[in-house]
């Protein structure tokens, strides 16, 4: 029951409330982002009071920029005739497009030695971005349903047309496939893509399981399953593929499978092949894409071995999402945040 005084600054951070307050604090799991927040008190602790105060409302989170969405219609308005908060300082007109530090994008997952020349992979975002594959180039591949060595495992997510193949050698209760861990953290996935390999037709797949975990203590969660109608035009080795989110490499033959319903964000993906076509004993393909939606800002929990001391993935330039637009949060006083850079709030 001890009352905050008037007047008094909050000292609050992302992480942890102003703890010289009196203060209630409820925390969520939320993946989701908007741009417009509604706050109601169905009842009161005093039964037939129709008054409510209080001294704050924060919203820790995260502040999303490149959205114009995000852009109030109207200057945020001052209730109180004498304000009890100044402003830090005002939004400047041209913000500029350097960031403050270098951006240091998610820890890159040991596979022994880089499997890929950092030049070519994808950059980590710094807004919700729809993608072709959420399987970006530094993605861990892990072949299930085999006890052979796999070879070449990131071929199934280098961007191109050359073939991989998951033996089935019976021994492993899994149907085969592979678990895929993106380096760039969390993701939405709303659809899988199967492009030919130039093998046989008989090694492709016929049926397949999706599903999705945010670590590795969690259940796996059916994310789709179905039939998978490979065309029979075998698709060339090697060959650049160039997709959107919207749509697969029009210039290769692939199968295409969406999910637009789903709305659950997973670190870690399981792609399983229980039938092929003509009942081999591996399954072989070009490329796995997954297309969706990456988030920012949340890292892997729990990688499945140990991060590099090292990071091989550097980003060498200025992210190319900023804009002149910034974004201003108010939660006690206002906060500028450069719009492209997700902030904690």
């Amino acid at each position: 029951w001890e009352r905050n005084p008037q007047h008094l600054p909050i000292t609050s951070t992302f992480g942890s409330p102003d703890t010289n307050l009196q203060h209630q604090e409820i925390r969520f799991t939320n993946n989701r982002v908007f741009s417009r927040y509604r706050v109601t008190f169905p009842e009161l602790k005093k039964v037939g009071s129709n008054v409510l105060q209080f001294a704050e409302v924060e919203l820790p989170g995260y502040l999303v920029g490149g959205d114009d969405a995000n852009v109030p219609t109207r200057s945020p308005v001052v209730q109180t005739p004498n304000p009890t908060k100044i402003p830090t300082r005002s939004p400047v007109k041209d913000p500029t497009r350097s960031p403050t530090g270098s951006p240091i994008g998610s820890p890159i997952i040991s596979t022994g030695s880089p499997t890929r020349n950092p030049s070519t992979t994808k950059s980590c975002v710094y807004e919700p971005t729809p993608t072709n594959t959420v399987l970006d180039t530094n993605t861990l591949i892990e072949f299930v349903g085999s006890s052979r060595a796999a070879e070449n495992p990131s071929d199934a997510v280098d961007g191109t047309t050359s073939k991989f193949s998951i033996e089935n050698d019976q021994v492993e209760v899994l149907d085969p496939g592979l678990i895929a861990v993106p380096s760039c953290g969390s993701s939405i996935v709303k659809g899988i893509r199967f492009y030919v390999s130039s093998s046989s037709k008989w090694h492709d797949p016929s049926t397949y399981v999706l599903e999705g975990r945010s670590d590795e203590s969690d259940m796996w969660h059916l994310i789709g399953e179905g039939q998978v109608n490979m065309p029979r035009r075998r698709n060339s080795d090697g060959l650049q593929i160039s997709s959107s989110f919207a749509s697969g490499d029009d210039s290769y033959t692939f199968d295409e499978s969406t999910f637009l319903e789903n709305e659950e964000a997973y670190y870690q993906y399981r792609v399983l092949f229980p039938t092929t076509r003509g009942d081999q004993d591996s399954v072989i393909l070009a490329e796995l894409e997954l297309p969706g939606i990456l988030i920012p800002g949340a890292d892997n929990p729990n990688p499945t071995s140990a991060p590099v001391t090292s990071p091989t993935d550097i980003i060498t330039s200025t992210p190319s999402s900023l804009t002149n637009t910034p974004s201003v949060a108010m939660s006690g006083e206002p906060t500028l945040a450069m719009s492209g850079e997700p902030t904690l709030v």
